[in-house]
C-alpha cells in the first residue's frame, strides 16, 4: 500500500520528537556517533515554533518513500502499514535534522531515491511507486544482500540497508512495534556484510619456521620409503 493523497502527516512536534528519541535509543541507528550528538529534549522543541527545520521530502519522494516502507514492513488485517504508523514522516525528519549523522544519511537518502527511479525507468519505463509489487520487490532484491548484489550495485546497496535501518528504528519505536516485541529485547538488527580479503602482513618467526622446516622433515621420510620400496621390488 502506498500514501494516498490525504493521508494526514504526524505533527512536526510528535514526528521530531519520536526521531530525537529513536536516535539516542536504537543502537544500530546510533552506533557510530557520540551520545552527546542527540538531545532529546532539545529547547527548540518547547519554543511554540511553526517550522523548527524544513522537510526535505516532496510529494514524490515521500510516496516512494512509502511504497519502500511498506515492501520492508507489509501491513495486514492484524497490523497498520507504514503511513498509518507515520513511518515516511519518521524518515523524512531523519534526513531533515541538521545533526551530523543525520546530514550524512540524507546524502545517501536522496541519491538512493533518484536510483529507485531511474532503474525502475529503465527496467519498466514507470516509475517506482507505479510498479507492480512483483516488480518492485525485484529491484530490491537486487540491492538487499550486499554479498549477492552485483558490483554495478554497491551504492544501491549502501542506500537499501540504510533505508531498512530507519524504516526498523522508526516502526520499533511505534505501539505496534513495541506491542510486537513485548518483553523480548530488541533486535541488534545485524546486517549481511560483504567479506572483504584480508591484505597480505609479515609472518611471525613461529609461523616461518612452521612453513619452512615442519614440512620439509615430514617429507623426507615417505620419500625414502617409497624409495627404498621401489629399489626392494626391483631387486626381486
Amino acid at each position: 500500500m502506498n500514501i494516498q493523497e490525504n493521508s494526514t502527516r504526524a505533527s512536526r512536534r510528535s514526528a521530531i520528537t519520536w526521531m530525537l528519541t529513536a536516535s539516542s535509543t536504537i543502537p544500530f541507528l546510533n552506533e557510530d556517533t557520540p551520545p552527546e550528538e542527540f538531545i532529546a529534549d532539545d529547547p527548540k522543541l518547547s519554543i511554540p515554533r511553526k517550522n523548527i527545520w524544513d522537510r526535505t521530502l516532496n510529494k514524490s519522494q515521500l510516496l516512494l518513500v512509502a511504497t519502500l516502507t511498506d515492501i520492508i514492513i507489509p501491513g495486514d488485517d492484524e497490523k497498520p502499514n507504514s503511513c498509518d504508523l507515520h513511518i515516511p514522516d519518521f524518515i523524512d525528519e531523519w534526513i531533515s535534522a541538521p545533526f551530523a549523522l543525520q546530514q550524512k544519511d540524507r546524502l545517501v537518502i536522496l541519491a538512493g531515491l533518484k536510483w529507485m527511479n531511474k532503474e525502475s525507468r529503465k527496467r519498466f519505463k514507470k516509475g517506482f511507486s507505479k510498479l507492480t509489487e512483483t516488480h518492485q520487490v525485484a529491484i530490491c532484491n537486487d540491492i538487499s544482500n550486499p554479498i549477492t548484489a552485483k558490483p554495478i550495485y554497491k551504492s544501491a546497496v549502501a542506500f537499501f540497508l540504510l533505508f531498512q535501518k530507519l524504516t526498523y528504528g522508526a516502526y520499533f519505536t511505534t505501539e505496534t512495534g513495541k506491542k510486537e516485541l513485548g518483553d523480548n529485547p530488541l533486535p541488534t538488527f545485524e546486517f549481511p556484510v560483504e567479506e572483504q580479503p584480508a591484505g597480505p602482513r609479515t609472518l611471525t618467526r613461529v609461523e616461518k619456521r612452521k612453513l619452512s622446516k615442519k614440512p620439509i622433515q615430514y617429507q623426507r621420510p615417505n620419500i625414502k620409503q617409497r624409495t627404498q620400496h621401489s629399489k626392494t621390488g626391483s631387486n626381486k
